[in-house]
């Protein structure tokens, strides 16, 4: 029987048609499509190279200093970039974890992160990180891991989708002095997530006041929902592109940062964005995804705790690396949520 050999563009299609049309922001090491691809890199040099391609662009889940140097090892950043320049193989998604969980006083991951930012900052889009960013003050940055990460982190001018798992990105490099977020310096940045964020502290709101093109900002576990914030420092031209915020905590958390009284709440950032939103006149039945019934730009949303589990920061950050790798993160629907 004589072999049919098919073209190659429909063999190259095939491979392609891997990646679904709805694809999370990255595929996990363990997960079907990227076990294929890594297959599929040893099938022969054709469908290797698409292979390759779309483990670049879609597989890139680094959650070790291991998986970071192997990537390095086989990739260089600046072949990696000048590949990039003539290609579409600039990740869709990375998925940063690349220190132990309490450990961020480790320079050589961090100069590696520093290699990774200079082949990726092009055309990165969508980050994903869960560092230890609080497990480093400035007085005991001995080996000045912070300044090499902040330089690392500010280039990445592309991104328009950001969520930090574990703390916020500040990296103050100096103690004592509040330097800008960095999520601040990137001029695209339409959609936010940041986990137990100071929302009434003036290092955060002159972030947020950066933040132009922002429409989507979720806060899980925040802190200061119960404090005062100066007028002044929400003013009308505060965030023009809000479309929602979304506040995650538990059930309890909720308990124990939002018992207050209507004054108060008034002068909290979020009774402030929602005067700022209703005096703007943007909480009409027009203004998008905001909450229906309320007019609001923010809703909140309560997470059930699994019987024999009590551990709210677990669960928050688990919930949150979970909606945010998914790319579900933007776009919970209203029936998902309870509003308080």
């Amino acid at each position: 029987m004589a072999q049919i050999e098919l073209p190659a563009e429909l063999i190259l299609y095939i491979v392609e048609c891997l990646i679904p049309s709805a694809a999370p922001v990255v595929f996990g090491p363990q997960h079907m499509v990227t076990r294929t691809l890594r297959s599929l890199t040893l099938v022969c040099k054709l469908v290797s190279r698409t292979a390759k391609h779309l483990l670049i662009k879609h597989c890139l889940y680094l959650d070790s200093g291991h998986r970071l140097d192997r990537l390095l090892e086989v990739t260089s950043p600046f072949a990696l970039a000048s590949q990039n320049a003539h290609c579409s193989s600039f990740p869709a998604g990375l998925f940063l974890s690349p220190f132990p969980k309490e450990n961020l006083n480790i320079p050589s991951i961090a100069w590696q992160l520093d290699h990774l930012s200079l082949a990726v900052s092009g055309g990165l889009a969508r980050l994903l990180i869960d560092m230890p960013l609080r497990h480093l003050y400035p007085e005991d940055d001995h080996l000045r891991v912070r300044p090499i990460l902040r330089e690392a982190f500010k280039r990445m001018t592309m991104l328009e989708e950001f969520c930090s798992v574990r703390d916020e990105l500040y990296l103050s490099t100096k103690e004592g002095m509040q330097e800008p977020a960095i999520w601040s310096f990137w001029p695209r940045l339409q959609r936010l997530a940041l986990y137990n964020v100071a929302i009434e502290s003036s290092q955060f709101i002159e972030g947020l006041r950066q933040c132009e093109n922002l429409t989507h900002l979720v806060l899980v576990r925040p802190d200061g929902l119960a404090e005062g914030v100066p007028a002044e420092q929400i003013g009308s031209e505060f965030l023009p592109a809000i479309q929602r915020l979304v506040i995650v905590n538990t059930a309890e958390g909720f308990l124990h940062s939002t018992h207050v009284d209507q004054r108060t709440w008034e002068e909290s950032f979020v009774g402030r964005l929602h005067a700022l939103r209703s005096s703007s006149g943007s909480g009409d039945a027009d203004a998008g995804d905001s909450d229906s019934e309320s007019g609001s730009v923010a809703s909140y949303l309560s997470l059930r705790v699994p019987f024999g589990r009590d551990e709210d920061i677990e669960i928050c950050q688990e919930w949150l690396s979970a909606q945010a790798v998914n790319g579900t993160l933007w776009g919970i629907s209203d029936d998902r949520q309870i509003l308080i």
